[in-house]
């Protein structure tokens, strides 16, 4: 039976139900440079076989690369490994709030709560998750401070 999904805000019509890395597949999207998120939760890449989509979820895919972010300027650096929920959501919208419009903000996370929090409830605010990079020891991610359409008066 035919699947719609919400690939990065767009409908896309699928023949059946099928796994996220037949997504991938069916994409043309290599498996070791993209996180996806189903849902607003980031699925890890060894469930990727198990998590099957189905009407109506809502797909995004975020591309890395092993190594750094290439052509992609910095403009503020944030670790927050060691820092519990909701602290490091708390410490990452402080830092953007000192931020210009379309800005990039490195923060490093911890495996785990973290890295499935965070970039969710950024983006809840309004911000761009530009990539997301496994490290040895966490995720590095980059968020590209974005302002509000109607600001507060």
């Amino acid at each position: 039976m035919a699947v719609k999904l919400i690939v990065s805000g767009k409908p896309e019509d699928f023949e059946s139900e099928l796994t996220i890395l037949e997504f991938l597949n069916k994409k043309n999207i290599w498996v070791d440079m993209v996180t996806v998120e189903v849902n607003d939760k980031i699925i890890p890449k060894q469930d990727y076989q198990k998590v099957s989509l189905k009407e109506n979820d809502r797909v995004e895919t975020v591309f890395y690369m092993g190594g750094g972010m290439v052509d992609i300027k910095i403009n503020e650096k944030l670790d927050i490994r060691g820092v519990l929920c909701p602290m490091n959501f708390v410490k990452t919208v402080l830092k953007l709030e000192q931020m210009q419009d379309e800005e990039i903000l490195e923060v490093l996370l911890d495996d785990g709560d973290p890295i499935a929090n965070v970039p969710r409830s950024v983006k809840e605010e309004g911000h761009e998750i530009v990539a997301v990079d496994k490290m040895e020891n966490g995720f590095r991610l980059l968020i590209r401070k974005k302002l509000p359409l109607d600001p507060p008066l």
